[in-house]
């Protein structure tokens, strides 16, 4: 969702491998889109994303990295 309220709508699959030693996980998300309001009204495309979530010593708080490939038009 935009600043503006505009919407993009879509559909994703979630991959996930987790360290049970190192609580580290790598995770991959595909994410496809297909319209959605506003300006998004005929957006479309896909992105894929690759992170590695390392968790910190305090419950509840991990370090995220990753990237994000693709293109996504409207």
């Amino acid at each position: 969702m935009a600043a503006s309220g505009d919407e993009l709508y879509g559909d994703f699959e979630f991959d996930a491998e987790v360290d049970t030693e190192t609580e580290i996980r790598a995770s991959t998300v595909h994410a496809c889109f297909d319209g959605g309001t506003g300006r998004f009204a005929d957006g479309e495309g896909c992105v894929k994303e690759n992170e590695v979530v390392t968790p910190l010593p305090t419950p509840g708080h991990a370090s995220v990295h990753g990237t994000f490939t693709g293109q996504v038009s409207y």
